[in-house]
């Protein structure tokens, strides 16, 4: 699970595991699991951006 890889290696694990989302988008609630999203390819969306996003205001990655 944790095994050491390279960044070019992490970049396509994670882009293979972006290809079984369905959507362009996911809602995460750790940061690393945003990151790897993003870097699979898909817009990862940290759950506290959501969560305090001002009033009135439009949250611009959905």
């Amino acid at each position: 699970m944790f095994t050491p890889m390279e960044p070019e290696e992490q970049a396509e694990h994670f882009r293979r595991h972006c290809e079984k989302i369905k959507t362009g988008k996911t809602v995460c609630y750790c940061k690393f699991c945003t990151d790897a999203i993003n870097m699979g390819g898909k817009t990862g969306i940290h759950l506290i951006e959501l969560l305090f996003t001002k009033s009135g205001e439009e949250y611009d990655k959905l």
